[in-house]
């Protein structure tokens, strides 16, 4: 039976380290094993999806909490994410990652809460419309200049001068 759980960076056993770097590594070329640990460490919690005991899809998560223009603000920021291509049709993460965003709308009552999502596929982007009624950007119109106003303070806390507005 698949199921999913949510677990804190730190509480993760080398074993469970290990499948998800092998899983990740298994689908991605030029898979650095410190490089993804390095990764694995800044981040705050992972969505573990399971079957038999073992990891078939993750997604990790951090979580910046802000001040921002007089609101408190979180900025949730996604990281590695892979699902094994036999449970594409599952769609384990999806129910999985609403549930850990009502559990934050429910411990983060006082703050606006924010998907920071970089992805470089379809796949991903098409969750927005389904999780979310807004979101940046769209072809339907602009950005919101509060919501631009809140991209670019985040971005350029998180990437510095990488950053590009």
């Amino acid at each position: 039976m698949i199921g999913t759980r949510i677990r804190k960076i730190e509480s993760l056993t080398g074993t469970i380290k290990d499948e998800l770097f092998d899983l990740h590594a298994n689908f991605f070329t030029n898979c650095n094993r410190d490089v993804f640990l390095k990764d694995l460490s800044e981040k705050d919690c992972v969505i573990l999806c399971e079957e038999g005991g073992k990891t078939r899809g993750f997604s990790t998560i951090k979580i910046h909490d802000e001040r921002a223009f007089g609101d408190r603000v979180l900025f949730l920021f996604s990281g590695d994410t892979i699902v094994h291509p036999e449970y594409w049709s599952r769609n384990m993460l999806i129910p999985a990652f609403a549930a850990f965003l009502t559990r934050m709308m429910e411990q983060y009552r006082d703050a606006r809460i924010y998907w920071y999502l970089i992805s470089k596929g379809y796949r991903t982007y098409m969750f927005l419309p389904v999780l979310f009624k807004e979101f940046y950007p769209t072809p339907l119109c602009a950005t919101a200049h509060y919501e631009k106003s809140l991209l670019d303070f985040i971005s350029a806390k998180r990437f510095g001068e990488h950053y590009d507005p």
